[in-house]
């Protein structure tokens, strides 16, 4: 039961995904992360909970009118800051992304995009 946020707006979002974050953080509180987009991605996360996870330096580098945040409940692995979303892929184009739940062909999915982004 992960909670999961994503803004667009005509400023920075950082300063509406940290709140969001705090409000959501009781579908999870094993880690969180934020993504942030402006010309390029910036991305912090973490384990624990999300007052220990962003610094105010932290939240002044998350850049960008558009953003998406993660607060983690874990179903599999083993926890902390490996586990920690949003993930961020910056090749071939760049993408963001946050989920709720397992991917249980995680595996096949990678090679079946990389297959067609050759």
């Amino acid at each position: 039961m992960c909670g999961i946020l994503g803004i667009t707006g005509r400023e920075d979002v950082v300063s509406e995904l940290y709140p969001g974050l705090l409000t959501l953080q009781h579908r999870g509180q094993d880690a969180a992360g934020i993504a942030t987009y402006d010309t390029k991605f910036h991305l912090k996360k973490g384990a624990g909970l999300v007052r220990d996870i962003f610094t105010p330096d932290d939240l002044s580098f998350l850049k960008g009118k558009i953003g998406i945040a993660q607060s983690r409940y874990p179903t599999v692995g083993s926890g902390g800051e490996e586990d920690a979303q949003p993930l961020l892929l910056s090749a071939p184009f760049g993408i963001a992304i946050v989920h709720n739940g397992n991917v249980t062909n995680g595996e096949f999915l990678k090679k079946e995009i990389e297959n067609k982004t050759r």
